[in-house]
C-alpha cells in the first residue's frame, strides 16, 4: 500500500520522532535520523538515477512540509474513503516483515 503525502493523513499527522519510535518498535531495530542539506539530498537522488525534475518536485514536497503546509488535519479523506484512514503505524505493521 503506497503512503501518500501527509496532507492525506486526516488527523493522523504525527511528528517524525514518534514515527521513528513506531518504526523501531515494529522492526526491533533502532531507527535514527540523519540530516543532510536539501542540495545534498537532491544530489543523492539524481546520482541514483532520479530525473532532476522529479528530485526537485520531491524536494519541494519536503520543504512545504517543513513550512507546516501539511500539518492541518481534515476529515475529507475519511469522507471520500467512507472509512477512517489507515494510520502510519498500521501501514508499517502491514508492510514490514514479522
Amino acid at each position: 500500500m503506497p503512503v501518500s503525502a501527509e496532507t492525506l493523513c486526516a488527523g493522523f499527522h504525527k511528528p517524525l520522532p514518534r514515527k521513528r519510535r513506531q518504526q523501531s518498535q515494529l522492526t526491533g531495530r533502532q531507527i535514527t535520523r540523519v540530516t543532510v542539506s536539501d542540495d545534498e539530498w537532491k544530489d543523492r537522488l539524481v546520482a541514483q538515477g532520479t530525473p532532476e525534475g522529479y528530485a526537485n518536485y520531491a524536494l519541494e514536497i519536503f520543504t512545504a512540509s517543513r513550512r507546516g503546509e501539511f500539518a492541518a488535519a481534515d476529515p475529507t479523506l475519511g469522507q471520500l474513503l467512507g472509512r477512517t484512514p489507515t494510520t502510519f503505524r498500521d501501514v508499517l505493521a502491514a508492510t514490514l516483515p514479522a
